[in-house]
């Protein structure tokens, strides 16, 4: 017999020793099935859940609230819930129990006398239950409570169980009780006992309201006995229904125990080059082809209007060569107008080859769709992580482009990542215009920084066959930046990290000095020498909180990130900030571009871009980002 076929067994022997009221039997035996701190199975939460009320039954109080604190304190919402109401109920009865023994130990207790009277009651009842008894009569008291005093009693308890006061009813009719005969059976001492029963139920001593419902089902007044069936009757359903609800809550509480255990080990699998070029002979290739009469297409198209535009060029130009202001206006208006039609064809191209290709080889290597990809991605979201990541230190890019963003959740851990081209311009077009107020002084300066600077990074990019799209030339030219610095140019990746912080922590190449300042900080932030030398080796960290930053960067992860940059062999910076972990890993050229003079039926190409998402999907795993703190280093 297997160890769930034990305990299963187990359990069903103590939840029938529990119905059948040997409820030290039942202790004895769900006991060792609730040992854990946080049952985590169905079995062991219903095995909870009936040994607490096995241990109420046998009044053993403490042990039930111990329990019954664990179950409050489950991670499940139904099966916390359920804990947290009972053991309210149980401390309740228990500070009861504890102020009734200590007031017992100097005076009589009024609640005391009523239990054992009720008791006697009890016992009257049974020894006579086979014979009839009279009809009611005329109410009796003790000379204690005068019938108005009796009546006051009764009402206050009324009201007290309709809002839900159960521990002012129980005291109120624990007075009525001490107070009467316990040979009494007016109406007002049946109106108690039924009173005392719901009372009893509201304050959840469930043991105490059946058995009170069963002593006066067995009475003759027909009245009080129907009363007493059908309250019997509402109880037992609402046992049924508490019952029923623990092991759906034990059951959601398993499943969401293996929802969570299914995430802890969610991963993309990496893909072999083997499977890749499978995947490349039987779906891509097809793709491929249709890419490449595209490029075909857009090649003969290009080199066709680049003649026309050349020969109106060169006639233009002889016609105006003489008037320099002239010839230089005409010769920017073609080769603007050209460089609007390269980028427009190209453009074209490129997005379907983003679409056909790049794609589908995202959804070959993660076949369970965790992530998403998009052309361009959420506007924007390039910018505001690298402002969030203070990788650039001071410096705040004026222009921040953004191609092929990829976004999604791999198990417990949110991530993105995008190809970026960061820029900070210094000259703009329309400044010099604006401080030479249009004299022609200021013109020839301007048209010479534009030939000089503008169409060359055209051209630049038109010969290695790549695409330019025409609103970034603009911008580059007209109306931003002439001048510019390159920030960062490459793959920026951001994603959930498995610790909790408050501090930044940054860590940069440790060739990068230019951010340094010369007191030794960088950012704001002050250096933070560690102990590992293969790290250091390769970086430098500063911070805001030494501590903090020896919490993140654990000996394990130094050494991941360490393997991480051999493995690239590129420099890559990182920084925590806000319980997010940023990564910037340069490139020179745009990542997932295609080229416009090279065939794109090669295999090479699509190598290199597998190989550069895998690098990106396997930093979940390699830096273990979906391990949380109390899984972590």
């Amino acid at each position: 017999m297997t160890q769930s076929q034990v305990l299963a067994k187990t359990l069903q022997e103590g939840i029938a020793a529990f119905e059948q009221k040997r409820y030290a039997e039942s202790i004895a035996l769900l006991t060792p099935l609730c040992e854990q701190e946080f049952p985590r199975s169905q079995q062991q939460v219903t095995a909870c859940t009936i040994l607490v009320q096995a241990h109420y039954a046998c009044q053993q109080l403490e042990p039930a609230i111990e329990l019954c604190t664990k179950l409050a304190a489950h991670p499940h919402p139904k099966v916390n819930r359920w804990g947290q109401q009972v053991l309210t109920k149980l401390r309740q009865r228990s500070e009861r129990v504890k102020a009734a023994e200590a007031k017992n130990s100097t005076t009589k207790n009024s609640t005391i006398e009523s239990i054992d009277n009720r008791a006697s009651v009890s016992s009257s009842n049974s020894q006579t239950s086979e014979a009839p008894i009279s009809a009611p009569q005329p109410t009796t008291t003790s000379e204690s409570l005068s019938s108005q005093e009796i009546q006051q009693l009764l009402n206050q308890s009324k009201i007290a169980i309709r809002q839900k006061d159960y521990d002012v009813a129980l005291e109120r009719l624990d007075r009525y009780l001490a107070g009467v005969s316990s040979q009494s059976r007016s109406p007002q001492y049946w109106q108690a006992q039924t009173l005392l029963a719901q009372a009893y139920r509201g304050s959840g001593q469930m043991d105490e309201a059946v058995d009170l419902c069963e002593q006066l089902a067995s009475q003759s007044n027909p009245e009080t006995q129907q009363w007493a069936q059908q309250f019997l009757a509402s109880i037992f359903a609402s046992l049924e229904q508490a019952k029923q609800a623990a092991e759906q809550a034990a059951a959601e509480a398993e499943a969401e125990a293996q929802r969570l255990q299914a995430i802890e080990q969610a991963r993309i699998e990496p893909r072999r080059v083997s499977e890749l070029k499978q995947f490349y002979k039987k779906t891509l290739l097809p793709e491929l082809k249709k890419v490449e009469k595209s490029r075909r297409s857009t090649l003969i198209s290009v080199l066709i209007i680049s003649a026309i535009f050349l020969a109106i060029f060169i006639y233009s130009a002889t016609l105006t060569f003489q008037w320099p202001k002239i010839f230089f206006i005409s010769s920017s208006i073609w080769l603007t107008l050209w460089i609007f039609f390269y980028s427009f064809r190209t453009s074209q191209y490129g997005f379907g080859f983003k679409r056909d290709v790049i794609q589908k080889l995202l959804e070959f290597m993660d076949s369970d769709g965790y992530l998403k990809y998009s052309p361009t991605g959420e506007l924007g979201a390039a910018r505001k992580a690298l402002m969030k990541s203070t990788l650039l230190g001071e410096l705040f890019p004026d222009i921040v482009h953004q191609d092929d963003y990829v976004s999604g959740t791999v198990g417990r851990t949110r991530l993105c990542f995008t190809d970026v081209c960061a820029e900070k311009s210094s000259i703009t077009l329309l400044s010099l215009f604006k401080e030479g107020r249009g004299s022609e002084k200021t013109f020839w300066i301007a048209s010479l920084v534009v030939v000089v600077f503008g169409f060359p990074y055209a051209f630049s990019r038109i010969a290695r066959g790549r695409k330019l799209v025409f609103s970034e030339f603009w911008e580059h030219f007209y109306d931003s930046s002439i001048s510019k610095r390159l920030l960062f140019k490459g793959l920026l990746y951001w994603s959930d990290f498995s610790k909790t912080f408050k501090s930044r922590t940054v860590i940069i190449p440790n060739k990068i000095t230019e951010r340094i300042s010369k007191n030794g900080a960088i950012n704001g932030l002050n250096r933070i020498k560690l102990e590992d030398p293969q790290f250091n080796k390769y970086f430098l960290v500063y911070g805001e909180d030494q501590v903090e930053a020896r919490y993140i960067l654990s000996t394990n992860l130094m050494h991941r990130i360490a393997n991480l940059r051999k493995k690239l062999n590129r420099d890559i910076c990182l920084s925590f900030v806000s319980y997010t972990m940023y990564i910037t890993i340069n490139y020179e050229e745009d990542l997932f571009e295609p080229k416009i003079f090279s065939s794109m039926l090669s295999f090479k190409p699509i190598l290199e871009y597998f190989e550069i998402f895998q690098m990106a999907i396997a930093i979940v795993d390699d830096l273990r980002l979906n391990r949380r703190i109390w899984d972590a280093d």
